[in-house]
């Protein structure tokens, strides 16, 4: 109802009841039109998204409802846990949380996760726009040698028996190498 002109507008698309008129947009809903496939979005029930819609970004569908992906996610298909953020493609546009947002590869091409270069794991470096695992000596380590053989180690490993040498601290071996020197 618009009270001013005192008409009933309709409801937006999406909506099958709302409180105000709103063409052509999908907010102010009171309820979403499910039969057309509308749903509304977890804890902003006044907007409805169409449930096939390949352009959503930063939601997933499940149990009737949209809800969020974990920050850092451009889609993704389910809520992020313990050991999967469950991305399928990463937030590079700086558009929603403005970082940019990178994918890992650590033996799995695609483990569904995305982090930022302030959030990565310490033993992670970015190395064309992917973040790779450091060598298993490192605790933590940066991207230095330019021929991209390998990593340089910011901390050993010291948890798996891997310790810097004396004039050397980026450069870790097992307790049990001969090292020359």
């Amino acid at each position: 109802v618009d009270a001013e002109h005192h008409v009933c507008k309709p409801c937006a698309t999406g909506c099958l009841t709302c409180s105000t008129g709103a063409l052509g947009t999908n907010t102010n809903c009171n309820t979403c039109d499910n039969v057309s496939n509308y749903y509304p979005i977890q804890n902003q029930e006044s907007i409805c998204l169409l449930k096939d819609d390949p352009n959503i970004k930063h939601y997933y569908f499940d149990q009737n409802m949209f809800k969020q992906c974990n920050p850092g996610c451009e889609t993704c298909d389910a809520q992020a846990d313990a050991t999967s953020h469950h991305c399928l493609s990463c937030d590079s546009s700086l558009s929603v949380y403005n970082q940019k947002y990178y994918p890992t590869k650590t033996g799995v091409n695609n483990d569904g996760m995305c982090y930022s270069t302030d959030n990565a794991p310490s033993d992670m470096f970015l190395r064309d726009d992917v973040f790779v695992k450091c060598n298993v000596a490192c605790r933590s380590c940066d991207w230095k040698d330019d021929t991209g053989v390998k990593t340089h180690c910011l901390e050993c490993n010291v948890d798996q028996w891997y310790y810097p040498l004396y004039d050397n601290s980026s450069q870790c071996y097992d307790s049990n190498s001969n090292v020359e020197h």
